[in-house]
């Protein structure tokens, strides 16, 4: 079904979310100072997204795109996350069989803290705070000294390989994944961690981190290289007033993050805004993206952008 729909992903409210990134961008009122730590775009089961095609009520995405190959989020980390490792899509598959196969996220930085926090005392000394109870220090607190502390600007990204262990620390930011959730926790957390397990899909082995930058077409679309077909992620920048065009391949999911711009298909107009920042695109005709203010649009695919 070609065309285009507005789109109302999943709000998770974990206990690690802030309180007004996510509020702010669906425009909902966060007075009571409730977590909202990630807003899910596509099919997964525990975070169906919502289309809105001119019926009395919204359709599940997946009732009418099938099951995507990927899982697009928005994230707002407040308090540091587990360490943790994402299995293989070899090992998921054959580990997690009630799963979907995955890989791991790249996540790339929508806006991030001011302050300097490249020392690992300072996200030991936060974690002994956060994680230690009855007098119980999680060891997973050492892992800190072992990993890279990585520190990324607005505008760039970061490929997680399967196997790696990591940690989000703090800051706002947009992430794609294969269609899963699965996750080995090796500690700084108040969930199940399953050692045994983690050790069989962790890799150790030195890691050099390296920050992706994106490239940028001709059509003022930046985007991010990664080793896997599972998903693609681009941005457009925009000044008001520019207007960008293209055709996907397969089922897209755009999410302003900045801005005011218009969605339109030759048949219908969207207007991406905060309150309503996120619309799905379907393959067969080509769609037009203008800026109505400076605008930053992010776009989430399964297949090969058509630039």
């Amino acid at each position: 079904m070609p065309g285009i729909y507005p789109l109302k992903g999943a709000i998770k409210n974990y206990d690690w979310g802030g309180f007004s990134f996510i509020p702010s961008l669906l425009k909902i009122d966060n007075t009571a100072q409730k977590p909202f730590a990630e807003y899910w775009m596509g099919t997964h089961p525990l975070g169906q997204s919502l289309v809105d095609t001119g019926g009395s009520v919204p359709t599940e995405l997946s009732v009418i795109a099938g099951n995507l190959p990927y899982l697009f989020k928005a994230q707002d980390v407040r308090e540091m996350l587990s360490i943790q490792v994402n299995p293989s899509k070899e090992a998921a598959e054959k580990e997690f069989a009630r799963e979907n196969a995955a890989h791991i996220p790249l996540d790339t930085i929508y806006a991030t803290d001011k302050p300097d926090k490249g020392d690992e005392d300072y996200w030991a000394a936060k974690a002994a705070i956060s994680f230690t109870k009855d007098n119980n220090i999680d060891r997973g607190i050492f892992s800190i000294y072992l990993l890279n502390i990585v520190h990324l600007k607005k505008g760039e990204g970061l490929f997680q390989a399967a196997g790696v262990p990591h940690a989000y620390l703090q800051g706002q930011c947009v992430e794609i994944m294969a269609n899963s959730d699965n996750v080995l926790r090796g500690g700084l957390t108040t969930k199940h961690v399953d050692v045994k397990e983690l050790l069989k899909h962790i890799k150790c082995e030195a890691t050099y981190p390296a920050i992706i930058a994106g490239e940028q077409s001709e059509q003022d679309e930046k985007w991010y290289k990664t080793p896997v077909t599972d998903f693609h992620l681009s941005v457009f920048e925009l000044n008001a007033g520019e207007t960008v065009s293209f055709e996907p391949a397969g089922v897209d999911i755009l999410l302003l993050t900045e801005g005011v711009a218009e969605l339109d298909d030759d048949n219908i107009a969207i207007r991406l805004e905060y309150g309503n920042p996120s619309a799905v695109i379907f393959p067969g005709q080509t769609v037009y993206l203008a800026a109505a203010t400076k605008a930053t649009v992010f776009r989430a695919s399964g297949a090969i952008h058509n630039r």
